[in-house]
This record gives C-alpha cells, structure tokens and sequence, in this order.
C-alpha cells in the first residue's frame, strides 16, 4: 500500500502509515515477530499521520486481531493517530474495539502525538529491552515518509 512503511530497530517496531494500515502490513508483523528468537518481545509503534478514510475491511481486523494476540512475541503496542478531525476519531474508535476484540493481555495504549506514545511505550518496556532513542526514533519516521 502506498505511503506505508515498516522498520525494526532494536526491540522496537516502527509502523509509519499515511493511511490506514493494511492487511498485509500486519501480516508481514505477525510473520517478523514469529521468526525472531532472541529476544522474543517487541514493542510496535503504529503511526497513522495522514488522512484517514474509511474503516479497516474483514482482512485487516482479522490480522490485528491475529497479531495482537501474539503476547509471547509482542510486550507493548501503541498506535499515534496525529491528524485531528471525525477519521480519526473513526480509527482510534477501531484500535479500541480491536483490543477489546482481541483480549490481549500486553500493554496498548492509543495515543494522539508521537512523544506521547513514545513516553508511554517506555514506561511500559522491560529494562532489558533494547528501544531506540527518541531522536532516533523521529529520524527513522522522517526516512519512512520521504
């Protein structure tokens, strides 16, 4: 899908969207973290920037649904959606029913701005996971969107 990007680094994966996330992103998610050994918790962070419209189809609930019921290989997820307006709304009402949906037991929190989810996404990482730092962070969202 175009203007959708995902990059590990560290324990951390980063998911940058100017749209909704799609199916296959979430999938190509579910099979990264199925293949990683050591360690085996990750921490996503989903950022929706661009406008979004209309709602994720039976494909894309289903794979978050898959994926966030991998709590053996995922220990904290946080979805950023920064554009103001009704679609947003529309989206975070999705992400929430998702993880209602999906009774995982990690950590989720849905966030309206990148500094905010990254300072949750700290407090509830492990000490020994290894999270880029915050500039780094923001450098690797500005690669995606170029």
């Amino acid at each position: 899908m175009p203007g959708q990007s995902w990059v590990a680094e560290g324990d951390l994966v980063l998911v940058q969207c100017s749209t909704l996330v799609s199916a296959v992103t979430v999938r190509e998610l579910v099979a990264f973290s199925a293949r990683r050994i050591e360690p085996p918790k990750l921490a996503i962070l989903y950022a929706l920037e661009g406008t979004i419209l209309g709602v994720p189809d039976e494909a894309c609930r289903s794979a978050f649904v898959e994926l966030s019921t991998h709590g053996e290989r995922i220990y904290s997820s946080v979805s950023v959606i920064t554009p103001p307006g009704f679609s947003s709304a529309v989206a975070r009402a999705f992400v929430s029913g998702v993880r209602l949906m999906s009774r995982a037991r990690l950590p989720m929190e849905l966030s309206s701005s990148i500094d905010e989810g990254i300072i949750w996404m700290r407090r509830h990482a492990q000490p020994t996971m290894n999270l880029p730092a915050t500039p780094v962070i923001h450098q690797l969202l500005e690669k995606m969107r170029a």
